[in-house]
């Protein structure tokens, strides 16, 4: 592990800030990230240090700044499917109240926006494929998610996608409160 040695280098050839997210290429996905060598960077540079890896929650933030000295936190795959992992790390760090998590409306609500976007970008077809992994990761925990991702993983238009949903919302019971889902606002735009 040379994370100092080429943070310093880094440094030395004008980075501006050192970014470290600190698991081995053998650990891959695996493995707990070793935030000690985030604190030694912090350490060792004078640029800004943020720190990456297993950043899941607001309180790992908040536990990452404390532990390493970071000067900020940086999320990866936490924010897959929860986009809202944000809003909830800055109130937590400021002391705010955590925003509840969002409903199953606004969840599929920006998966929707999220695939229109990449249609626009590269192509329906790209978009309808890619977006079958962030729809698995936007279901998480949704009551009948399965068969949910099931359907929408055979989906090959943004229309069939949309009806997915549509028929979803109609009827399922969301994951967090166990009450129906309120059709008419869950279904604007879709």
């Amino acid at each position: 592990i040379n994370a100092v040695e080429v943070a310093r280098l880094c440094e030395d050839a004008g980075a501006q800030g050192i970014i470290i997210h600190p698991r081995t290429r053998s650990q891959g996905f695996g493995g707990d990230s070793d935030w000690r060598i985030i604190a030694h960077i912090k350490e060792a540079v004078s640029v800004p240090v943020i720190g990456s890896g297993d950043i899941k929650s607001p309180e790992d933030a908040k536990r990452m700044l404390d532990e390493t000295g970071a000067d900020a936190v940086m999320v990866g795959r936490a924010a897959l499917g929860n986009p809202w992992i944000f809003r909830e790390i800055e109130a937590y760090l400021r002391n705010d109240p955590v925003p509840n998590p969002p409903e199953i409306d606004e969840r599929l609500h920006c998966a929707v926006r999220q695939l229109e976007t990449l249609a626009d970008e590269v192509s329906e077809i790209f978009a309808v494929l890619n977006m079958r992994k962030f729809f698995g990761w936007y279901s998480r925990g949704f009551h009948g998610g399965a068969q949910f991702r099931r359907e929408v993983f055979l989906a090959e238009t943004i229309t069939e996608v949309k009806r997915i949903i549509r028929e979803y919302l109609e009827n399922s019971q969301p994951y967090n409160t166990g009450e129906h889902v309120d059709t008419h606002s869950a279904m604007v735009g879709l």
